[in-house]
């Protein structure tokens, strides 16, 4: 009904809805948000990633900083659990932890923006002072209506930068670089991996994981941290927990949780890994697609991309919210069954129950295998028909691996 309405409801109708709300939430905790220097990062991929390896890099400078993305909460070093299944709160929650970032000394925030929240004015009455782009490939088409729309929202964070003070930061290896670069007129930065000369030293795995370190140092170079400062924090840093987190429970062969949730972070991971594979070593990826109507045109290519790269796919449950489970899983394995068709070798598995087909990957995978589990990274809830149920994949797979 929630997204009927949404569809009936003219957007400027909704605009001023929504804009009016985010008033009433900032106001009710006095603005917060304009007493702080706050930046904004925003993309399809590596947001939580970049504003992770960005707190840290401020931490080790000795500056006040709070951050808020998919992965943490977290205010002057303490870290506590984000809202379940959200990667930018909701109004009144960001409101509520601008206003203890302000209260407990802070004066700087790193924000992950989405494009849910900007285009229903959740980053509205926030004195960004920095906004960078990582990246932008076609997603939640279904909720903005179009890619372009989708566009337009992510634009939405440059034009709120700070006329006089604001800066742009824009990967410039990015095909939409200039789209977002023009839509601030004052300071303008861009970062490229293609054209670093001095790369960034960092342990994290993946060219995806060279463009995040290098987004965070070019944040920490803009707002005047000094290098030695930024390069050190950067080789510090050796995981972000639920992106390409390694479990290790003593098993002869290597596992991965990672939250790669959409069609651009899978593919990405997915080359990643392979990339380790050695000899007659498999690739097992296990995969699915969240419900609740968000990006259906996904599941195929999801179970497409898995099947390309691995030899082997378990398509499971990720967050159903209220669709059946089942469904989901045939949308996506049929990816998965077209590349068979077309010649590629690959086995095909799908259980319903997440946690037996985690369970029976893990007793496929042999020596030297590589064991990819997707979509879920470090969420502590997964959302079924039933309602949520507390969930902590990492921990799953560390409990079957000392079980087997």
């Amino acid at each position: 009904m929630k997204e009927l309405l949404k569809k009936i409801t003219p957007r400027f109708f909704l605009s001023g809805y929504y804009y009016a709300m985010e008033f009433l939430a900032a106001a009710r905790y006095g603005f917060p948000g304009r007493k702080l220097k706050v930046i904004g990062i925003t993309g399809t991929k590596g947001k939580s990633t970049t504003v992770y390896l960005a707190t840290r890099i401020l931490e080790e400078a000795g500056l006040k900083v709070a951050s808020s993305s998919s992965i943490e909460l977290c205010i002057n070093g303490k870290s506590e659990p984000q809202e379940v299944h959200v990667s930018m709160p909701s109004r009144l929650r960001l409101q509520r932890f601008l206003a203890r970032a302000k209260k407990q000394g802070c004066d700087w925030v790193v924000l992950e923006v989405t494009s849910e929240g900007l285009a229903q004015c959740r980053a509205d009455f926030i004195n960004f002072r920095v906004a960078l782009l990582t990246n932008l490939t076609p997603e939640h088409i279904e909720s903005h209506g179009s890619y372009e729309n989708y566009k337009q929202a992510k634009q939405r964070l440059f034009e709120m930068l700070d006329k006089k003070e604001g800066t742009a930061i824009v990967n410039e290896d990015d095909p939409e670089a200039h789209y977002f670069l023009n839509a601030h007129k004052g300071k303008r930065v861009v970062y490229s991996v293609k054209k670093e000369k001095q790369p960034v030293e960092t342990t994290l795995m993946g060219e995806f994981n060279k463009y995040n370190a290098l987004a965070a140092y070019t944040i920490a170079q803009t707002i005047g941290v000094k290098e030695s400062v930024i390069r050190k924090a950067l080789r510090d840093v050796g995981v972000v927990p639920g992106r390409l987190e390694e479990i290790k429970e003593g098993q002869d062969f290597r596992v991965f949780v990672d939250y790669a949730y959409n069609t651009s972070a899978l593919k990405a991971v997915l080359e990643t890994v392979s990339q380790l594979k050695a000899g007659n070593s498999k690739l097992i990826v296990l995969t699915g697609s969240a419900g609740g109507g968000r990006d259906r045109w996904r599941r195929p290519v999801m179970g497409e991309i898995a099947a390309r790269y691995a030899d082997i796919v378990m398509v499971t449950s990720e967050d159903s919210f209220g669709e059946d489970p089942s469904k989901i899983i045939q949308e996506v394995r049929a990816g998965s069954e077209k590349v068979k068709r077309e010649g590629k070798e690959v086995g095909i598995y799908s259980i319903e129950d997440r946690k037996k087909a985690i369970k029976k990957v893990l007793q496929l995978a042999q020596k030297h295998d590589i064991v990819l589990l997707a979509g879920m990274g470090m969420e502590l809830s997964l959302a079924t028909q039933k309602g949520e149920i507390p969930w902590d994949e990492r921990k799953i797979v560390r409990e079957i691996l000392r079980s087997l």
